[in-house]
């Protein structure tokens, strides 16, 4: 599939193959972190991100094949080329919860490549290839500090369901949005 232009950059989504794993996890690692400035962010905040990060690394990014694919979900790269050699972009991944549910996880759009449009795009297609494989419902988390990734959702349609505050001093809270595909 291909997608989003601006500037004479295209876009391509294809499905994350294993040799991609290091980019897509210090591409995630840089987009949690782009909301977690370490100038300006309270350390306590700070660390529990670096510790999630760590988190993932050992848990679903080290079994990729499992958390998405034999789930029944699926996980794609938008890739575009710089001087003929493919540089994977953004990422998105659908993690199967059974019962035609689904959990939208690790969208994460590398700076350059930010304005373009991608995080829709790879959204809607998640959504399209999620309802064609028997999908009826996408849930997804997202902290309070990552206003433009809830500002997307929200605008996507997707719905708060939950909101739980996970520490007071300093405040943190985390949302759970829910969309119905139906």
């Amino acid at each position: 599939m291909t997608g989003a232009t601006k500037q004479n950059v295209s876009f391509s989504i294809r499905a994350y193959r294993p040799e991609d794993n290091d980019v897509v996890t210090a591409l995630f690692a840089t987009g949690m972190l782009f909301y977690c400035p370490p100038e300006t962010t309270h350390p306590r905040i700070l660390e529990g991100f670096q510790l999630y990060v760590k988190e993932c690394f050992t848990k679903d990014f080290a079994h990729m094949e499992e958390t998405y694919f034999q789930s029944g979900g699926h996980f794609w790269v938008a890739t575009t080329k710089i001087e003929g050699e493919e540089v994977i972009a953004a990422m998105i991944g659908l993690e199967g919860k059974g019962g035609g549910r689904g959990e939208l996880r690790r969208l994460s759009v590398q700076d350059a490549f930010r304005g373009y449009g991608l995080a829709r795009l790879l959204v809607a297609h998640l959504e399209e290839w999620a309802k064609t494989h028997g999908f009826h419902t996408i849930a997804l988390n997202t902290d309070g500090v990552m206003v433009p990734a809830r500002k997307l959702y929200d605008s996507l349609g997707y719905k708060v369901v939950e909101t739980r505050i996970l520490m007071e001093d300093p405040f943190f809270d985390t949302f759970d949005y829910e969309k119905s595909l139906l």
